[in-house]
């Protein structure tokens, strides 16, 4: 799977105005990136432990995708302490 694919590419607000709910993406996100790794890997060791076809990969694949920009969308995902929402008073 291509990384830059529309399907991996999702439109997220740099500052809180610009959506209603959408994580924030301001900044860099090494944790993130590092527990997207860590689910990923967690799927490679799924599927050689159960003899995944390639077909189960990119089905596992996109699932985690599917998730993650629900995830997004919604903003309960947080990238770094930007992505976080002030509640207001």
């Amino acid at each position: 799977m291509n990384i830059h694919s529309i399907k991996n590419i999702i439109y997220l607000p740099t500052s809180a105005d610009a959506h209603p709910t959408r994580t924030i993406h301001k900044g860099s996100h090494r944790k993130y990136n590092i527990e997207i790794e860590k689910k990923m890997n967690n799927l490679l060791k799924i599927g050689q432990n159960n003899n995944w076809t390639q077909t189960e990969y990119k089905d596992a694949l996109r699932e985690l995708i599917r998730s993650e920009r629900a995830n997004l969308r919604s903003g309960k995902t947080i990238l770094n302490k930007n992505s976080i929402r002030s509640k207001g008073c």
